[in-house]
């Protein structure tokens, strides 16, 4: 059986993401982020950071239960070639504001499963 985590998304709470800033425009659409990005490793043990998203204008659905869905992806980047804090001995080894170019991620990639939203 398939358990999904299931996302609840509201419309104030989107409005509220998109005037924050939390979103990227990339390959002409628009991405909302759902969560700060988070570092992880990438199948090379490369570090990668990690975001949910939506993107704005992608068709909702609705299932038989009368959920309304939007497709989820994943939006990457990878830090800029010269982020290296370990060498700066004042540098917060927790701050990361500089790893990437926030404004131009990587990539976006579509994930195998849906955010619920709520009306």
């Amino acid at each position: 059986m398939n358990k999904q985590k299931k996302d609840i998304l509201t419309k104030e709470m989107l409005e509220e993401l998109m005037d924050k800033n939390n979103w990227v425009d990339y390959d002409g659409s628009v991405f909302v982020l759902l969560e700060s990005a988070e570092g992880d490793a990438d199948r090379y043990g490369d570090l990668v950071y990690k975001a949910r998203a939506v993107r704005i204008g992608d068709d909702f659905t609705v299932d038989d239960e009368g959920d309304w869905k939007v497709p989820a992806y994943q939006v990457l980047w990878y830090p800029k070639e010269d982020w290296h804090p370990e060498q700066d001995p004042y540098s917060d080894p927790n701050d990361d504001s500089d790893a990437c170019d926030w404004d131009h991620p990587y990539d976006v990639q579509a994930l195998d499963y849906t955010v619920w939203l709520l009306q």
